[in-house]
């Protein structure tokens, strides 16, 4: 059986685009600037609806059970990142950026991909949900005030 990195059969859109982009992008060859110049404005517009999906997709209310657990999995998520931030943030690394990179590293949100995870392995979708809404308010929060820091 032949296995090939990429299977043109079974590759659907989203993958075949992004796998285009990022072999572009680490090959480094240089764009025309009228090709730059046209995906620029559709680069802009999915911005704008990447925005609005996550603002309709916001969903705060939970239950009382489901509040608990997602009130644990922060308090050890975000503890230990912030923990964790605080001592990058005191080693002794000469590039500002770098150290400012991993101290946020820690305290980025939860990912999308838990909402796929969530139903197929038969987990509650609203405490997937729950997760992925808080962790990215308390994210921005808390990168907003490290940056200020910083």
């Amino acid at each position: 059986m032949n296995k090939r990195l990429l299977d043109y059969n079974n590759l659907n859109y989203s993958q075949f685009y992004a796998t285009l982009g990022l072999t572009l992008n680490l090959s480094q060859l240089p764009i025309p600037s009228f090709i730059d110049g046209v995906l620029a404005v559709p680069a802009r517009a999915n911005m704008f609806l990447v925005l609005v999906l996550i603002g309709l997709h916001l969903n705060f209310s939970l239950e009382g059970a489901d509040r608990k657990k997602i009130i644990q999995i922060f308090g050890l998520r975000y503890g230990l990142g912030i923990v964790l931030s605080i001592l990058i943030m005191n080693l002794p690394i000469d590039n500002e950026q770098l150290r400012g990179v991993l101290s946020i590293l820690f305290i980025l949100p939860v990912s999308m991909t838990i909402l796929p995870y969530s139903n197929t392995f038969g987990f509650e979708l609203k405490t997937g949900g729950g997760l992925v809404n808080y962790s990215i308010l308390i994210s921005f929060c808390l990168m907003w005030g490290l940056i200020n820091i910083l």
